[in-house]
């Protein structure tokens, strides 16, 4: 395609659900900056493709103005790999046994990588079946979506201290209170924005530049290999695989690895929890 894909598939034989993920800064951070955490979901059974948005390529238009149709690019990666996933990029890599199931699509977000997800689902909410924002921003989420998509809105509580990297009014609050349900708020306690990235060069740079706020004490990789993942699985198990027992791992605190703090969810379109 005319952007970057990075793809991570189980070995193993069989068909699974496809997981799109649109990173963070709108698209301006390299997929490839979240291979860990994208590596150890793909292993609970999934297909992740993380998607460089403005990258390689941007039209003449683009490069002039600075225009871009981000949500246009997402659903036109989606077309691509659609396409060509199963025919061409899994038998290619000597997968020939590994299938994506595509009317199991799921999409995932992080920062203001959610932004392009929103405009895409207010546009077309049918082209996927469950959306995970992680640490979501939108400037074009104002108003609720009006139409129902099981949906994971998920922060940290560093992301809401000063320097900020999610703003008031416009971030994982904001998603779950303008969400229709199903749809699952959850506050990782002692954990930040940069987090989920790569140690090296994501995390790295985040944590020198004060970006955002990091706490270098933490166990980064209890939670991008395996507490955040876990998270993904949950959710995406119970939505996009139909296991719906699977939820019960995110919507209870015990059995979490790592400290909850704030934990609501609306599963029945009742008043939450």
């Amino acid at each position: 395609p005319l952007h970057l894909c990075i793809v991570f598939y189980p070995t193993d034989p069989g068909t699974y659900a496809p997981v799109v993920f649109a990173p963070g800064f709108d698209g301006l951070i390299y997929a490839e900056w979240y291979s860990v955490a994208m590596l150890n979901l793909a292993g609970y059974g999934y297909i992740i493709a993380g998607v460089d948005l403005f990258w390689p390529v941007m039209d003449e238009a683009s490069k002039l103005y600075g225009i871009r149709d981000l949500p246009g690019t997402v659903f036109e990666v989606i077309q691509w790999l659609a396409d060509n996933l199963n025919q061409r990029i899994l038998p290619g890599q000597g997968a020939v046994n590994v299938s994506a199931e595509w009317k199991d699509l799921g999409l995932m977000s992080h920062s203001l990588g959610a932004d392009s997800l929103v405009q895409m689902l207010q546009q077309n909410h049918t082209v996927a079946k469950a959306v995970a924002f992680l640490e979501p921003a939108s400037i074009h989420y104002s108003k609720p979506l009006g139409f129902s998509i099981p949906a994971l809105s998920y922060g940290t509580q560093l992301c809401m201290e000063a320097p900020l990297c999610c703003l008031k009014g416009y971030s994982y609050f904001h998603f779950y209170d303008e969400l229709v349900c199903p749809k699952i708020l959850m506050n990782v306690t002692g954990y930040g924005h940069c987090d989920m990235l790569n140690e090296v060069p994501g995390w790295d740079m985040c944590h020198l530049s004060h970006f955002c706020k990091t706490d270098k004490s933490n166990d980064r990789v209890l939670y991008r290999e395996v507490f955040l993942p876990g998270v993904l699985s949950g959710f995406f198990g119970a939505y996009l695989q139909g296991n719906g027992p699977m939820v019960d791992y995110i919507t209870t605190r015990d059995k979490m690895p790592v400290p909850i703090g704030q934990l609501e969810f609306d599963l029945q379109c009742t008043s939450g929890n």
